[in-house]
């Protein structure tokens, strides 16, 4: 019924087929939900070269300064040194710009700096 079909929904199906299914229809409709899953537990996958490139653009000259030092393995503190800032406000930039990229991980931002082809 209409309030099955709009509570299966709301608890996350991509899609809702009755009964008899066309084996195209429900094809179709295990590849979109595949695509979600893959979407949610892997953004990265799908990400397109352009896509990086735009995500990084968000960012502040200072955080893609911190974040190319990160990608030589430096840890905050020597970055800190390095940049004459502290150890703290080094980390706050490594926050903010995991927040703007919407990442959880160095090894993420990495990977978006990769993708975008930034050296």
């Amino acid at each position: 019924d209409i309030d099955m079909a709009v509570n299966t929904m709301i608890d996350g199906a991509t899609d809702f087929l009755q009964k008899p299914v066309k084996a195209d229809r429900l094809l179709s409709s295990v590849e979109r939900a595949c695509t979600k899953s893959v979407c949610v537990s892997h953004p990265l996958l799908l990400m397109t070269e352009d896509e990086a490139k735009q995500k990084l653009q968000s960012l502040t000259a200072r955080e893609i300064e911190i974040l190319r030092l990160v990608n030589k393995e430096y840890p905050s503190r020597v970055i800190g040194e390095r940049l004459g800032i502290s150890e703290r406000t080094v980390e706050t930039h490594r926050t903010s710009a995991c927040k703007k990229l919407q990442t959880h991980s160095t090894q993420e931002i990495l990977e978006i700096f990769e993708l975008a082809r930034w050296n």
